[in-house]
């Protein structure tokens, strides 16, 4: 936990200085006796999930304008803002809790993925349709575009749901093929 913690505080600085995506401000992060503390700004608003299909459908169009942002950082090493490779909530469980290490790409470009975006994680103005804050950003980092899934277009958590696809396999795959442990 403590190291996804520092993973989004890092990332949360690191959208803040480097895009226009609205994300809490982080107001402290620190260690005190073995536990890491993350405090940000409150948002006052309302959850995408929380709104009108028509409604989620508008949101979902400025949603695809930040996650083209995101998408146009890049970066030769693969894993978050804070140095950590942080595998996403979808294959959280399935890895072993070995610190993974940064490998550094001679050929491949890695863009800054959120991997936990859905509509859980997207707060929406109350008086106006508008994004307010994108939060949880601790699985988030540079990976290849194709792990970076839109769960925003549905309702739902940040994994396939029964009949959609699913790529855990492949990112495991390539984990263990591009990081060392």
């Amino acid at each position: 936990m403590a190291e996804r913690l520092l993973n989004e505080a890092a990332a949360l600085e690191f959208i803040a200085k480097n895009t226009t995506i609205p994300v809490p401000k982080v107001l402290a992060c620190f260690e005190d006796d073995g536990a890491v503390y993350l405090i940000t700004e409150l948002i006052d608003a309302r959850r995408m999930d929380d709104l009108t299909c028509s409604d989620r459908i508008i949101i979902e169009e400025e949603l695809e304008g930040y996650a083209h942002q995101l998408h146009t950082l890049r970066s030769r090493n693969l894993g978050g803002c804070s140095g950590l490779v942080i595998p996403p909530y979808r294959v959280w469980d399935k890895t072993p809790r070995d610190e993974w290490k940064l490998h550094p790409s001679e050929v491949e470009e890695y863009v800054f993925c959120h991997h936990d975006l859905s509509q859980a994680n997207v707060l929406v103005c109350h008086d106006e349709l508008k994004i307010k804050a994108v939060i949880d950003w601790e699985y988030s980092g540079f990976w290849p575009e194709r792990f970076e899934r839109a769960f925003y277009k549905r309702v739902g958590a940040s994994v396939a749901l029964e009949g959609e696809a699913d790529d855990v396999d492949e990112m495991l795959k390539f984990m263990n093929e591009k990081l060392v442990r």
